[in-house]
């Protein structure tokens, strides 16, 4: 930790203090920041646990809301490979059409069956975990996200995950 970043947390209140070990990721601080402030807090005559008694030692809301981020990220970016995939498979057949065996016809009606199947899955998991991600951190559905998704359809899939993924980060930095 740098002299100056030691500097400014010396001179914190206790409030402050308690703030920055309870919310050390949100300000983008390191675990060695946080082990600092408890020390302080010590100091004062503040222990982890009455940190953990007053439910000041860890922001369990902030760590739920990132680990729904986490899979909102993963199960959209599975959902985008398995439309990708599927896209590609429409087209092949598309313009192979007059060339294809007829094992291979099946191999490709098989393989938009699969990703079909998985696309849908994957998207449906994102909007659940967009719709929890929204509960926990107290917003209500009020963008009618799902709906969105529904109406604008898959080409505009990529621009509203990106959209509603900021949403989520910024959402994320506002929570106490």
């Amino acid at each position: 930790m740098s002299p100056d970043l030691q500097t400014r947390i010396i001179r914190l209140s206790t409030d402050q203090l308690i703030d920055v070990v309870k919310n050390y990721r949100q300000y983008g601080y390191s675990l060695e920041v946080r082990s600092y402030a408890l020390g302080l807090l010590e100091k004062q005559g503040i222990s982890q646990t009455d940190l953990q008694l007053t439910n000041s030692l860890d922001n369990h809301i902030y760590a739920k809301a990132k680990e729904i981020f986490a899979t909102y990220t993963i199960d959209s970016r599975r959902a985008f490979i398995c439309y990708s995939i599927l896209l590609m498979v429409n087209v092949l057949m598309f313009f192979a059409r007059h060339d294809m065996t007829e094992q291979a016809t099946i191999i490709l009606t098989v393989s938009k069956i699969i990703f079909t199947v998985l696309y849908l899955l994957f998207l449906f998991r994102s909007f659940l975990s967009q719709d929890r991600f929204q509960q926990v951190v107290g917003d209500s559905n009020k963008d009618g996200n799902v709906l969105t998704y529904l109406f604008l359809g898959m080409p505009f899939y990529v621009i509203l995950y990106f959209v509603f993924k900021q949403q989520m980060v910024e959402r994320m930095k506002m929570i106490d």
